[in-house]
């Protein structure tokens, strides 16, 4: 697989960036040198490029740091003379410099590999696994997050879902769901909640939306999912959705509100969006 542009422009300023430190501790003899910003480009390469590249360059920076260090610096081996004695401290200098350059790297690639595996965990609890959508303990968080926040619910159920099992089977079931939530995802915003909270049950709750917003995801949630047959194995099915729309505080007596704009909704025909009237 060829490396992401990511990737790309982490190598380049990474390798850059130590070069450019390498150049000014050659150039610049001063009695402290230049040895924390070796960590610059270290920590960057540790944060997105392979292991053997990170080493690679942290030993780069290790020797330069060893030969280019200033006049009277311990650890610049060019530019001392030894002398009996000498040379075990001076191998025991350059050895704690390679070891601390490539001990930081190695830090920073555990934690970042820690906290990636740690986000991970956190996301496989808080998505639906058969849809990838979230769950309701990711509506819950969100509610503790927004609560008492101006928000836009829609409370959406596929109709006649039982009759696609009974008909077709629960594994037609599970495709239709699939790709009911692909169609529905791309029509919120970043920071949005697109939840599955039962069988066929689906919860969108559009940060701090008013009316005019949630009129119009409502009406494009009905058109995408009814947009065309889903396949499935042996066929295809038409699928419709029925969605209640309720406005104001986020609580839970918005989201019972919403939920009873759907049985209005499916009351008065199905594959329509109906909007809670009810005071704010």
């Amino acid at each position: 697989m060829p490396p992401s542009p990511l990737r790309k422009r982490t190598r380049l300023i990474a390798w850059l960036g130590a070069a450019v430190v390498i150049g000014l501790d050659a150039l610049i003899a001063t009695p402290v040198g230049l040895p924390v910003l070796y960590f610059v480009p270290i920590v960057m390469a540790a944060m997105r490029l392979p292991r053997a590249e990170l080493l690679l360059l942290a030993l780069v920076c290790s020797a330069a740091r060893i030969f280019f260090g200033p006049v009277g610096d311990p650890l610049s081996l060019a530019r001392v003379t030894f002398t009996v004695g000498e040379d075990a401290q001076l191998v025991s200098n350059a050895v704690s410099t390679v070891v601390g350059y490539v001990g930081a790297g190695w830090l920073v690639v555990t934690l970042a590999t820690q906290q990636r595996a740690i986000r991970a965990l956190a996301d496989e609890t808080e998505r639906d696994p058969l849809t990838g959508l979230a769950n309701r303990r990711a509506l819950e968080l969100f509610q503790l997050e927004e609560a008492g926040r101006l928000a836009s619910v829609l409370a959406l159920d596929l109709d006649h879902f039982k009759r696609i099992n009974d008909t077709h089977g629960h594994a037609a079931g599970d495709a239709v769901l699939r790709e009911v939530a692909r169609r529905l995802s791309p029509l919120v915003r970043q920071g949005d909640l697109v939840a599955r909270v039962g069988g066929e049950e689906i919860l969108v709750i559009l940060k701090g939306a008013g009316d005019a917003v949630a009129h119009r995801v409502a009406q494009s949630a009905c058109e995408a999912v009814r947009g065309a047959p889903v396949e499935v194995e042996g066929g295809s099915v038409d699928v419709t959705t029925s969605v209640g729309v309720a406005v104001g505080p986020l609580d839970d007596a918005l989201l019972a509100r919403a939920d009873a704009a759907l049985y209005a909704a499916k009351a008065a025909g199905r594959d329509r969006w109906v909007s809670d009237t009810s005071p704010a």
